[in-house]
């Protein structure tokens, strides 16, 4: 179980969103990352904002040189429209290439980038109120999350990137139960992407011995310093140690 930072990329700089408080952030990706990977991180989650509508973004080498030069693995997020686009990135190095909004509107390009990157295609699914929400779909779907990951790992997706919070924003007791529920009943690597408030949501994460759940995605709490990300990366490893909760392949 690993804490994954969230890194912005647009036009070869790191996004500093809403005036990031964290010593961690500059606009230097590699100064970033490696920032990042002194505090304890060994996985980075990039979010390419600037992917081409044709070819490879100017962000894959960007990321190719963190990946050789820290040693560190990566994934990114983006609107990736070819084949192309996301062989750049599987030819960078990164563990897998993440759909969005795509994934749901076009399946069949789902399938064929699946089927041309085996093991390295990964999708979200994002539940708001206790419903899955697409971006730019004015209606609330009435498929159930279980119903999404049927559909994706059938094209061939192996991860998701699972989010699940209040209508607030905020995470309960119910939805700490429904991402545990969620990774029992699906066999994709399952990363968490709900918005993180304190120690304590990380906390009741790790102690739900989920399994399949490879990870917590930081973004919001780490770039307005809501928390510590070398004091958090020792806690989930204490965790971890404590629970005697280690992964085994029967977990896999």
């Amino acid at each position: 179980m690993q804490l994954i930072p969230q890194i912005y990329l647009k036009d070869g700089k790191v996004v500093l969103k809403g005036g990031v408080r964290s010593a961690l952030f500059s606009e230097d990706p590699m100064a970033t990352a490696a920032a990042m990977k002194t505090a304890g991180a060994e996985t980075l989650h990039f979010v390419d904002l600037a992917t081409a509508a044709v070819g490879a973004s100017i962000h894959a080498p960007v990321i190719n040189k963190i990946i050789r030069e820290l040693k560190i693995a990566a994934f990114v997020d983006g609107t990736f429209k070819t084949p192309q686009a996301v062989e750049a990135y599987v030819n960078a190095g990164v563990d897998f290439v993440v759909q969005g909004t795509l994934a749901y509107q076009q399946p069949a390009f789902l399938k064929e980038i699946c089927d041309q990157f085996p093991n390295k295609i990964g999708a979200h699914i994002d539940l708001k109120g206790g419903h899955v929400t697409i971006p730019g779909y004015a209606v609330v779907t009435k498929k159930t999350p279980l119903d999404y990951a049927k559909q994706f790992l059938d094209a061939g997706v192996r991860y998701i990137l699972y989010s699940d919070i209040r209508a607030d924003g905020t995470m309960g007791d119910e939805n700490f139960k429904s991402i545990l529920e969620f990774c029992k009943n699906v066999t994709a690597r399952i990363t968490i992407t709900s918005e993180i408030s304190n120690l304590s949501d990380i906390q009741k994460i790790i102690t739900l011995s989920a399994p399949r759940l490879d990870g917590i995605v930081l973004g919001k709490s780490l770039t307005e310093d809501k928390i510590d990300l070398k004091s958090a990366v020792v806690m989930v490893n204490d965790l971890i140690i404590g629970s005697g909760n280690e992964e085994t392949l029967a977990d896999m």
